[in-house]
């Protein structure tokens, strides 16, 4: 008799699995229609927010991130990095640009074990890379 009712009470939970499942599958299939649909709607609304201060720190961030830098407080990290106004190496004005330049701003981070170093001109960054800096 118990083991009639043990079996009984995993085929409910079975069946209740397959519930949630089944729910979670028709809500990515609609949420997928909902994007092929709005398509254009979606493209413009992301790129506004990729110019907003929130967006701007949320793709610098990710790009950190995607390079290997590791940090246990990325909002602090960010703050320091938009604070910081001269080359930590050679103090020239740090400037952001969208094409690397000499005076752009980067953050130096070692390639072994992500951990960040200094906030560098693109020119000082560049040549910590290819000898003893």
């Amino acid at each position: 008799m118990i083991e009639q009712d043990v079996v009984d009470c995993l085929n409910d939970i079975i069946i209740i699995v397959e519930k949630k499942e089944k729910k979670r599958l028709r809500k990515n299939e609609l949420a997928k229609i909902y994007r092929e649909k709005h398509k254009e709607r979606i493209k413009e609304q992301n790129k506004k927010y990729e110019q907003t201060e929130k967006g701007i720190k949320s793709s610098r961030i990710n790009n950190w991130k995607s390079r290997g830098v590791v940090c246990n407080d990325w909002g602090e990290l960010y703050n320091q990095y938009c604070r910081t106004a001269y080359c930590d190496h050679c103090g020239v004005q740090l400037t952001i640009d969208k094409k690397a330049t000499a005076t752009t701003k980067c953050l130096d981070h070692c390639h072994q074990t992500g951990e960040v170093r200094n906030i560098l001109c693109h020119s000082c960054n560049t040549k910590r890379g290819q000898s003893k800096f």
